[in-house]
């Protein structure tokens, strides 16, 4: 196993990295595809009723 028992104290936990490495990964793609349709806060689709001539 991973552990070190040397300096005779107590063992920590380590921490499993790669579902934390999945998780980011979904995020930035689920990031990526609502801001990539246009219908994000960056997208064309936040101006998109002033570029048609419609007045308020």
């Amino acid at each position: 196993m991973a552990f070190s028992m040397s300096g005779g104290g107590a063992s920590h936990p380590q921490i499993n990295v790669t579902p934390l490495i999945d998780v980011l990964l979904t995020l930035i793609v689920m990031f990526m595809l609502v801001v990539g349709d246009g219908s994000g806060i960056w997208g064309e689709g936040a101006d998109s009723s002033a570029s048609n001539g419609s007045s308020v």
